[in-house]
């Protein structure tokens, strides 16, 4: 059978279409079993998980002369609710948690998907797995992050332009891989810097209908914690700190002063000078730092300031690695990081879109184009990028100065969960929502609110 005659069957749940395609292969000679992972090193004892998930490399060949072969890897957790039939055709994919940070590392293993790792090495499920909702595709993109490497052996100069490619060359060979997804509707999503991949890709698939795989329906993208623009982002960091009483009036007034349509030597110094006078950790304002002392308490109960040195010794492990078929060519330039310091950010050709700002391309995919859910959630607790830099950018976006619909939602136990804005574009909306009490990577702060807005995100029309 031809698998791309697929198309012109009847409609079939998951579970028929693997039946049918392993006795294509040959019962377990399928594409996707070599990847499938069996058990892994400190998983919870009591029987099989309650899930399949599957890991390893997706090879993409040399791009002329300037680009290497490289080695994407993926990790993939199937759905596991049976009472939503919906999730078996949601294909979420998740391709980026921060500039040079480990999609699967952050995203994967600290906050929305199904495992945490313990400071014993342990395994412990996470009942707020989003993978409850929909298929959930973790790619270790750009190249030099994580798991995946490339052919070269010097530090990597990364633009996002070559990302977007490679993530779309890395989703073609992936459905051939796992052909049953093949129909996927398929959603795009990412945190901070890694929120300009989705959107990028979006507004090309929507240019180029044959961009995505034949089959693949782009249905929506869902962007945590965005670094919209320069001037936005800056606005809304000296507007954060001067709110929270973390700078004084008069640094504030030196910093906007110095810095506004600026960057000069002079701006740095004064935004440095600031950095050195908060004294901590700015990543969010609510934040202990990781010491021995400072293992969840009941004032943390929700979140371990220790989790990401816990992931990056488990993922280092020879038998995790073997397990996840993770290095297994052992051509990593060092150890497992969370974030890769081997890598230089590049830039887009001159004459292309702004290389790192995302703002024009929102504001095509809200005026232009096919339906599209856009969907923003933010920690209101976060300063990398910090609520008001996202509503500034959000205003340019729009043009506006205020939201059409704004008001508080409520989540799963009836609490205030943040906050809501919608902004009316002529073809797509943009639902922006604030997580209440949440610092940089809701999943892991406040992981149930985090689960609330990606339920409504995916269910609601």
């Amino acid at each position: 059978m031809d698998l791309y005659l697929m198309s012109e069957m009847p409609a079939f749940s998951t579970t028929v279409v693997i039946l049918i395609l392993m006795s294509i292969y040959g019962g377990g000679a399928a594409p996707w079993e070599r990847d499938r992972v069996g058990k892994l090193p400190g998983q919870p004892a009591a029987g099989e998980l309650p899930f399949s998930h599957f890991s390893g490399y997706v090879e993409l060949p040399a791009a002329g002369t300037m680009i290497p072969p490289r080695h994407i890897f993926y990790y993939f957790i199937q759905h596991d609710n049976s009472s939503q039939p919906a999730a078996e055709a949601r294909l979420v994919v998740w391709f980026s948690s921060g500039l040079f940070c480990s999609p699967i590392g952050y995203g994967g293993m600290l906050e929305v998907g199904p495992l945490r790792v313990q400071s014993d090495m342990t395994l412990v499920l996470n009942e707020n797995s989003w993978h409850k909702e929909a298929n959930i595709l973790f790619v270790d993109l750009p190249t030099g992050v994580g798991f995946s490497y490339s052919e070269r052996i010097t530090a990597e100069v990364i633009s996002d332009e070559q990302v977007a490619k490679d993530a779309v060359a890395f989703l073609h060979r992936w459905a051939e891989k796992f052909p049953q997804h093949r129909e996927a509707e398929l959603y795009l999503g990412g945190e901070g810097h890694g929120a300009h991949h989705p959107v990028r890709l979006a507004a090309q698939s929507m240019r180029d209908k044959a961009l995505l795989p034949p089959g693949m329906r782009l249905r929506g993208i869902l962007l945590g914690d965005p670094e919209m623009d320069l001037e936005s982002t800056f606005l809304g960091f000296v507007e954060y700190l001067s709110a929270k009483g973390m700078m004084s009036p008069a640094s504030r007034q030196k910093v906007l002063t110095t810095c506004i349509f600026n960057s000069t030597a002079d701006c740095g110094m004064a935004m440095h000078l600031e950095a050195i006078a908060l004294g901590m950790e700015v990543s969010a304002v609510i934040e202990p730092l990781c010491s021995p002392s400072t293992h969840p308490t009941s004032k943390f109960l929700w979140f371990d300031p220790c989790s990401v040195n816990y992931l990056q010794e488990y993922l280092n492990l020879p038998t995790v690695q073997t397990a996840l078929h993770a290095n297994h060519s052992h051509r990593l330039p060092g150890p497992w990081k969370i974030c890769s310091k081997n890598l230089r950010q590049g830039q887009l050709p001159p004459g292309s879109d702004k290389p790192n700002w995302i703002t024009d391309t929102m504001r095509e995919l809200a005026e232009t184009g096919e339906k599209l859910k856009i969907a923003i959630y933010h920690g209101d607790e976060n300063t990398r990028p910090p609520v008001t830099a996202t509503r500034y950018g959000l205003g340019r976006v729009f043009n506006l100065t205020e939201p059409a619909v704004f008001g508080p939602w409520k989540d799963s136990n009836g609490e205030v969960g943040g906050y809501t804005s919608v902004y009316l574009g002529r073809k797509n909306n943009v639902t922006f929502s604030t997580v209440r009490g949440s610092g940089d990577h809701s999943g892991s702060y406040q992981p149930v609110r985090a689960m609330d807005l990606f339920r409504r995100f995916l269910r609601d029309p």
